[in-house]
């Protein structure tokens, strides 16, 4: 029997509906999620980018005009709601024998609020044009310049009033500034948010040429053809000091006094105050300063130079790797041991037995900084699987090679720094530096008090009236009313000096490498620039002249230089110079291996410069 098999013809395999539609589905999630992403990430950069723009639009418009207006002539200032023009005094120096010469520009700023543009255009008179006897220009200004300012969406201009007196003529013309507030601001196309910049300031015209017998805005100088060297004046506005017309002056000034400028004055006085009594005692504090230095700040420097090197180097295995083994040596291992594992690096010959001993000593920072995993930690000690470890290891710490001198002077930096913090709290335990700062701040309120007066110039004034001819009354009410007035202001200072003087204490008492990092969260950028806000309302940033102080002695004391009380100066001693041995201990010459930069800053000689000069009052 014959059997006749059918063969079928094997059915073909292809995808169904269901999984070309999961596909499709899910390649369509992953490109939405990559857009949003990009969507989001534009966003930001826009927005980012929108904000650096309208903030440098309003500084620059908020410079040039408060330039202007400084320097401008008072009589000469005329505001309107879109517009400001003036006579300003600039200097030329047409001949380069001859001292600058004193000359007169006009300048207009227009305001067009349907573009958004602020238009700054500067003409220069013609000297030649200029008539004596009536004491005008008889040519129109010649246009030298024309800024424009854009995307300036808001411009205010108020006159800040002369305080009323009588008997002088024309005082409508006269001024003693302009309050300007002006709003930079940027569409963005993304967020639908605009970017917005505001900038408010009082500017004072300020008088251009000194002088002692009138208060410090009633006159200006008026323009010559000869230069300062035959300045003529205009007619001085002349004050009949009344006492009703004092007290008008001296209610005027509470508007334009800022007492920022006492608490500037306090903390520049209490920071060079503070570092002159740290430098007193350095040395008493000489031999338990280094005998920290070769024990806890030595050991303290090793524990944080890994993180030290992450964050320099963005997290480079290799330099971290060779961070690991190099702390053990740097300033303590003998200079022979050094050198021969500067050999064993570049060569790439690092022994079993070393790199073995070095994972299981640095297991934890090797794991935190992914250089091995946990799993290859274990099986260091097995004979089969630490030989792949070992070599890999081996390979790392030696394409770091180049840059071990480097590497060492990270070390020695990070070694600065942790001994600066050491100084500084010896030095504070030392001072007692809560109760010293609260006790020269009482001590520095009266004298900033007084300087601001003579900022305003009411001290000279009070000058005058004791040689005027006012009676004995007008005298006692006048000075009266400058107590008054120094009462006022105290008043003022007093309601912010706790806050003022918790930040203060609060910045001397932080270590030196607070705020050093570069990679500060989100938070804290925001947190600080609410601090700033506080800080200038209480007195602006406030200068660490201390620690710089400190941080210059820890330099120096490294560098075996003793601090000499009676010299004031640092003076060359036998102790050991530890950032210059660090190098040598490898035989490296720093001049050749180390940057510009870097040999300035194991000399120390532009930092000690500067310290002089902060102490001795020259800032």
């Amino acid at each position: 029997m014959n059997i006749n098999f059918i063969c079928c013809p094997r059915a073909k395999k292809a995808f169904t509906l269901v999984e070309t539609l999961l596909a499709v589905t899910i390649l369509m999630m992953v490109f939405n999620i990559f857009y949003f992403y990009m969507q989001s990430q534009n966003r930001q950069i826009l927005t980012l980018v929108q904000k650096n723009e309208v903030e440098e639009v309003a500084n620059f418009a908020m410079q040039y005009l408060a330039n202007d207006i400084k320097s401008a002539r008072r009589g000469s200032v005329v505001i309107t709601p879109s517009s400001l023009t003036l006579d300003r005094f600039i200097e030329e120096e047409k001949d380069a024998k001859q001292s600058a010469q004193l000359a007169m520009m006009k300048v207009e700023y227009l305001y067009d609020s349907s573009k958004q543009q602020l238009t700054r255009n500067a003409s220069k008179y013609d000297p030649s044009s200029y008539d004596d006897s009536t004491g005008v220009f008889k040519t129109q200004p010649k246009l030298a310049e024309t800024k424009i300012f854009n995307k300036i969406s808001a411009f205010e201009l108020t006159k800040i009033n002369m305080p009323p007196i009588s008997g002088i003529s024309d005082m409508a013309k006269h001024m003693l500034g302009v309050d300007v507030k002006i709003c930079a601001e940027a569409a963005n196309v993304l967020t639908h948010v605009s970017q917005k910049s505001y900038k408010e300031d009082k500017v004072y015209i300020r008088d251009e040429i000194a002088f002692k017998n009138q208060p410090f805005w009633n006159q200006n100088p008026k323009y010559t053809k000869v230069g300062p060297i035959a300045l003529k004046f205009t007619d001085p506005l002349t004050i009949n000091l009344s006492q009703l017309e004092f007290l008008n002056w001296i209610n005027s000034l509470k508007k334009a006094s800022n007492v920022k400028l006492a608490f500037e004055d306090i903390n520049n006085n209490l920071m060079t105050a503070l570092s002159n009594e740290a430098l007193s005692r350095v040395n008493s504090l000489y031999p338990s300063l280094m005998s920290q230095l070769d024990g806890e700040v030595k050991r303290q420097t090793q524990d944080i130079y890994a993180s030290k090197i992450a964050q320099d180097y963005s997290g480079a295995k290799d330099k971290i790797a060779a961070a690991l083994i190099l702390k053990d040596y740097i300033l303590t291992k003998s200079p022979a041991d050094c050198k021969a594992l500067k050999s064993r690096i570049a060569s790439g010959f690092l022994e079993e037995t070393e790199i073995k001993n070095y994972v299981k000593s640095n297991a934890e920072n090797l794991k935190k900084y992914g250089i091995l995993s946990a799993a290859d930690v274990s099986a260091i000690d097995d004979a089969t699987s630490s030989v792949e470890v070992v070599s890999r290891v081996s390979r790392l710490i030696s394409a770091s090679a180049p840059e071990t001198p480097k590497l060492i002077f990270k070390f020695v930096e990070t070694l600065s720094l942790a001994f600066a913090n050491k100084i500084k709290k010896q030095i504070c335990d030392s001072i007692n530096v809560k109760a010293y700062v609260q006790k020269k701040i009482g001590e520095l309120v009266d004298p900033a008090i007084d300087q601001l007066l003579n900022i305003l110039g009411v001290k000279a004034m009070i000058d005058e009236i004791g040689k005027s001819e006012l009676g004995e009354p007008a005298k006692i009410a006048v000075q009266s009313a400058v107590n008054s007035f120094k009462s006022w202001l105290k008043d003022q200072i007093t309601q912010k000096l706790s806050e003022f003087t918790n930040k203060l204490l609060d910045t001397v008492t932080k270590t030196v490498t607070e705020g050093a990092s570069g990679g500060q969260t989100r938070e804290e950028i925001e947190r600080q620039q609410r601090e700033r806000s506080i800080g200038d309302d209480i007195g602006g940033a406030i200068n660490d002249i201390f620690s710089a102080v400190i941080i210059t002695v820890s330099k120096n004391l490294l560098l075996g230089n003793k601090y000499d009380e009676a010299g004031k100066s640092f003076i060359a001693s036998s102790a050991k110079d530890y950032l210059n041995s660090s190098f040598k201990d490898f035989e490296y010459d720093i001049s050749s291996v180390l940057d510009a930069d870097q040999r300035d800053a194991l000399k120390n000689d532009e930092q000690i410069r500067r310290v002089e000069q902060i102490i001795n009052g020259n800032k």
